[in-house]
Formats: structure tokens, sequence, C-alpha cells
């Protein structure tokens, strides 16, 4: 355990692989275990961090505007939005304020409190905006997206509701 910043009371707890890192001076980060050789250490740049596990996964921005932001596990992900999240699978990032991703892959949640349930390959970026499935981009404000195509299916607008499924709903 250690505390690299005096001011601050809360020291940071690293587990897992030894290159595992809390980074930029962060205090009360917490890595629980995880990580890998071959760049695949997990990293806590922010004050109050968290990684439980996995590989390769950051939590925070590394300019001090990430606090709290937590990386449950999986692989490549990043929470580098303050108070943000990603609980699992591989690729993602919430990178706003309040900003949650459950899993899945290549996912992005960019608009502030935007989510994005799992699936692959979503975006979120407008602000109180879902995006799930595959392919779906709410890129307005209140937006919610659900498409299971083969081609991108976006938002009509802020407020809108847009499915775009094959088959019947």
């Amino acid at each position: 355990m250690t505390d690299p910043n005096t001011n601050l009371t809360s020291a940071n707890v690293i587990g897992g692989y030894t290159g595992n890192a809390a980074a930029n001076l962060a205090t009360g980060a917490t890595i629980g275990g995880g990580g890998a050789g071959g760049f695949k250490a997990n990293t806590v740049c922010d004050d109050f961090g968290t990684v439980s596990g996995g590989a390769a996964n950051t939590a925070g921005e590394c300019n001090g505007t990430g606090q709290y932001g937590t990386v449950a596990g999986g692989t490549y992900n990043t929470a580098s939005g303050c108070i943000s999240a990603v609980s699992g699978g591989s690729d993602n990032i919430a990178s706003n304020i309040v900003s949650v991703i459950s899993g899945g892959a290549y996912n992005t949640a960019s608009g502030y409190a935007s989510s994005v349930p799992g699936g692959y390959s979503n975006t979120a970026s407008g602000n109180y905006s879902l995006a799930a499935g595959v392919l779906a981009n709410a890129t307005d404000d209140s937006s919610f997206v659900w498409c299971q195509q083969t081609e991108a299916c976006y938002s009509n607008g802020s407020n809108s509701f847009t499915v775009s499924v094959n088959g019947p709903i």
C-alpha cells in the first residue's frame, strides 16, 4: 500500500501482476488483481479509481478528470469519465461523467450519463442516451437505439426511440 500524496488520507492498494500500477500520483487507487506482461498491466490514473481484474484495463483519464472510474474486468477496457464504469467485455470505453458499459466489445459511451448495456460496436454519444445490439448509434440527446442489422443504425433526433431488427419484434 502506498500514499503518494501526503495531503490525502487514502492509500493505494495494488494486487495482481507486478506491473499493475497507480499513475499520476493517484491516491485511493485499487487494483484487485489481474494484469499480465506484454503491455497488459492494469492501471488506475486518477484518484479513487478501481480496476478489479482482467488485463490491460484503465480507470481514469490520467489528467485528473476521471476520478472514481471503475473497470470490473475484461480486457482493454477504459473508464475515463468521472464516476464512469465498464463491467467487462473487451475494448470498451466509458469516457464521460457517469457513463456506463455493461459488457460486449468495441462499445463507446461518450455522452453524459450514457449507457451501452452490451453488444458489439455500439456508440452512445448523446447525453442520457442508450445504444444496444450491434452497430447502434445513439448520437442524439435522450435517444434510445436498438440495432440488429449488418449496417449501422442511428437515432432520429433528441428524445427518439429507434429499433431496427431483422425479423419480428
